[in-house]
C-alpha cells in the first residue's frame, strides 16, 4: 500500500500541462527556473510552484551553484514510473 501511495503522488504531479512541459524540457538539459520560465512564458513564482511539486514527487532534483538552482530530472524516478507497467 505504502507503494500506491508514492506512485499515486508521482502521477498527481504528472497530471498538470505545466509540469509535463517542464519534464519535457529537462529530459533535454538541465536549466535554472529562469530559462524554463522564459520556454514555457510563465511566471517566475507559478514555475516555482510547479518545480516544487515535481521536487517533493521526486521527479525533479536541483543543484545549488552559487547563488543559482539547476533543475533536472530524476531519471530513475521516471524509469521506477515506466517498469511499473512493464510488469
Amino acid at each position: 500500500m505504502k507503494n500506491s501511495k508514492k506512485l499515486s503522488r508521482k502521477f498527481k504531479a504528472l497530471s498538470d500541462p505545466n509540469r509535463l512541459e517542464i519534464i519535457e524540457l529537462l529530459l533535454e538539459e538541465c536549466k535554472c527556473v529562469c530559462q524554463i520560465e522564459s520556454a514555457l512564458n510563465l511566471n517566475q513564482n507559478l514555475v516555482s510552484h510547479h518545480l516544487k511539486v515535481l521536487k517533493d514527487a521526486k521527479l525533479v532534483e536541483v543543484c545549488k551553484c552559487g547563488k543559482w538552482r539547476h533543475y533536472d530530472v530524476n531519471r530513475d524516478e521516471l524509469l521506477t514510473l515506466q517498469t511499473c507497467f512493464n510488469t
